[in-house]
């Protein structure tokens, strides 16, 4: 039993590094896009843990890749059937994009600056005078 579980944690590490590698994301990057510490995606990677079930699905919803296959399947499989489609990857970088714009908004915020709601930019206050 021990020895199965071992493989899914070995499985699910590398098919979460590869992924990240395939959409040029860091741990600390899919941490922020996720809504996680960046201790506990550092700990996925090393295999230190695993996600909850919960938290396994959301990985997978996001990445467009089964949470099932995320923990058991080889990469190279993985490459062969759901990595393969053009169509999930563009959908998995328009999230990602979408993601990383709202946290660009949200640090602006934070930072005081007024943004535009639609591009989620800083308002240029010299603009905004005239």
């Amino acid at each position: 039993m021990d020895e199965f579980r071992n493989n899914r944690m070995d499985e699910f590490r590398n098919n979460l590094s590869r992924i990240l590698g395939l959409h040029n994301l860091t741990a600390r990057d899919a941490a922020k896009i996720l809504g996680l510490s960046q201790s506990t995606v550092g700990k996925w990677a090393t295999g230190v843990r695993q996600p909850s079930f919960a938290t396994a699905l959301k990985l997978g919803e996001f990445f467009g890749v089964p949470a099932d296959r995320l923990a058991t399947a080889e990469f190279t499989d993985l490459l062969e059937h759901e990595l393969a489609d053009p169509e999930r990857f563009e959908a998995v970088e328009t999230r990602i994009h979408h993601a990383r714009a709202g946290l660009r908004a949200v640090e602006h915020l934070e930072a005081g600056r007024e943004i535009d709601i639609v591009t989620g930019e800083p308002v240029d206050q010299e603009k905004k005078r005239r």
